[in-house]
This record gives C-alpha cells, structure tokens and sequence, in this order.
C-alpha cells in the first residue's frame, strides 16, 4: 500500500498543504519546527482515527482555528480514501470511501501503518501502560474480535474500580454488587491473554534477527511478556483479591497489569542499555511489527520513520536502512534536518528517491 496523495487543513502548524507522492522513498526535509513530523502525524491519524502523539483531538486544531481536517488517497489491490474532519466541540466525522465510520473494529487496519519516532523509547524507559498499548494497538488493527474483548474488559474493570471505592465512601461492602464486572473480566481476561501472549511469540521470531543485524551480531535481545494470569486465572485472582481490593479500591491483579521485559544479553535494557542499544530495540521492535502486520494483513504496510537517523551510529543507520531495503515496503516516509544525511542513506538503493523540502 501506498500513500498517493494527502490534503492537510489546519492540523498543528500547518494551515493548508496538498501533495501527491510517489511509491518508494518519500524524505521530507528542513529545519525544526516546520511540521515535518506533522504531516507524518496526519497521515497516522488517518489510518488509526487518533494522533500518534496526543489523544486529545481538540488540541490538533492549529490555534485560532474552528477545527481541522485531512484527506488521503491510498493506492493498494483495492484503491482507499480516507477524510476526517473535526470541529471544536463537536465530534469527528471520519469517513472510508466516503462512507461514515460506524464501529472502529471495522476501520482499523483498513490503512496498515508503522511509524518509528524517537519519542518510542517510551516504550522502555515509561511503564507497563505504554508496552500494553504497544501490544493491544497491534492486535486491534488485526483481530476485531480483541478489540471487542479489550473493550468489554477496560469498561468492566472501570466500573469495578468504581464501585469499590464507593464501598469505602458509604462504609459499607456489598460484594454481590461486584459479581456483574467479575464476569465479564473472567470472560474477557482469557481472549486478552491469548491473544498477546501469542503476538509476542510471534513478534519475537520476527525481531531477534532484526536486532541481531542492528547490533552487528554483537548482542542478543529478547523481549518476554509478563502475565499475573500465568499464575492465576482471573476468577481465582478476583476471589482471593476480594479484601485486598476493597482496602486499596481498585482491582488489584489481572490483564491490566501485563507487562514486557525488554532485554539485551538477559539484563533490562531500561537499567543497562545504552542510548543506542535503546533505540535500536525499539527500533527492531517496530520493524518487527511491520512484518508481523504484513503477514496478517496480506498488505504492506506504510512506514513511517521521524528522525530516525538521531540517537544510533552511523553503522547501525546502514544496518537499519539495509533492513528496511530487504523488507520491502512500498512506501517509505523519512523526516530528517539534513537533507545530505538521507541522501546518503537511502540513495544507494534503487527506486524512486523523491525530495520533498518544507
């Protein structure tokens, strides 16, 4: 799949830009602050309905604006078009082949994107709350069916959290006004579970020869996910967490606790690993995911790749551009401040090489 044309009106800083653009290698180039990053931003938005970067929709809107809107034309088996628009204080109107998006389950996915930004090494310096965003974004966009239990789960656990701390506010504990959520996490958890604990494995087979290639075949990395319900199954977890729960308010075990362990060499990379060793992991991990969603899509994905060249060597940048040119992909967006240093990145591989300088 590829992006062949993109119309942004008042999004962040950028007031009104159209393009169309070739398949290959799209560098988009100039001096911080231009929106270089936004036009990358605009075209995730259009593919997942949100930001990649802030999950407050208002916020979007270039100041001053009554809103904002975006449009693009993606080329594929089966030509996508896809327009959002948003104004202040009302909803979004997203549309697909100028048809309103109803439910997300049936629109995520339509448009595969990944995107490698270098706020991504959230992923292993923040908490387990960024890694399972990680893992349920991923399987969102290709199982509906997890996207409806991971749905179901987080209003339940919502809603028993509440009510737990209304027991501690009436100082009374009628646990029977619990059993309605017990269910439907003890439905839910399970599907929540399987599910990434299948993605991992998977993800995992795609990204240790990515990272060993990165690396130089100098570090081996692995990635381990972390369930309480390996333990315990979520019925008996509720159970024997019933006091403990109604003393802190809040459910205590279960899914919302997933986490990843990030590793080079069996120590965490978040204690020991370097910048670059930081970077590179999670750099493998999203180029994983790229094959890992093309695999379970049947289409490329779009790439995306936001000053990718900071931060790692100019050994590893060869390794990841490499790795990138045996992938792939039909379409590959690259921002950078120096327009020499992407030149002298991507132009020893053939195809299409267009500049686009803001």
């Amino acid at each position: 799949m590829w992006l062949r044309k993109i119309r942004i009106s008042n999004f962040k800083n950028h007031t009104k830009l159209e393009h169309s653009l070739p398949k290959g290698w799209v560098c988009i180039t100039g001096p911080n602050g231009v929106g270089k990053t936004n036009v990358l931003d605009a075209i995730w938005y259009l593919a997942n309905s949100r930001s990649y970067f802030n999950n407050i929709d208002q916020q979007l809107v270039r100041h001053g604006s009554p809103g904002f809107s975006l449009k693009a034309e993606f080329e594929s088996e089966i030509p996508v078009e896809v327009s959002c628009r948003l104004e202040v204080g009302k909803r979004k109107q997203l549309l697909l082949n100028d048809v309103p998006v109803r439910k997300l389950s049936q629109y995520l996915g339509t448009v595969p994107v990944v995107m490698i930004t270098p706020f991504d090494i959230a992923l292993v310096l923040d908490g387990g709350e960024e890694r399972r965003k990680f893992m349920d974004v991923a399987l969102c966009k290709v199982y509906p069916e997890y996207l409806t239990a991971l749905d179901k789960y987080k209003k339940a656990l919502e809603s028993r959290n509440k009510q737990l701390k209304m027991f501690a506010k009436k100082g009374s504990q009628d646990t029977e006004l619990l059993d309605a959520f017990n269910v439907v996490l003890i439905e839910t958890a399970p599907v929540l579970f399987d599910f990434r604990k299948k993605l991992i494995e998977e993800i995992s087979l795609l990204f240790n020869p990515i990272y060993q290639k990165l690396s130089g075949d100098k570090e081996f990395a692995e990635i381990v996910y972390r369930s309480q319900l390996e333990e315990h199954s979520m019925e008996d977890w509720l159970s024997m967490q019933l006091q403990k729960d109604i003393i802190l308010e809040r459910t205590t075990k279960g899914c919302h606790q997933d986490d990843l362990d990030f590793l080079i060499h069996k120590h965490h990379v978040k204690k020991f690993g370097s910048q670059g060793q930081t970077k590179s992991f999670v750099i493998a991990l999203q180029l994983a995911l790229f094959e890992w969603m093309r695999d379970k899509k049947g289409i490329v994905p779009i790439l995306l790749l936001d000053d990718i060249y900071e931060k790692i060597d100019a050994k590893r940048s060869e390794s990841l551009m490499q790795i990138i040119h045996e992938l792939s992909p039909e379409q590959v967006f690259v921002t950078d401040t120096h327009k020499e240093r992407v030149q002298q990145n991507i132009t020893q591989f053939e195809g299409p090489h267009f500049f686009w300088d803001m």
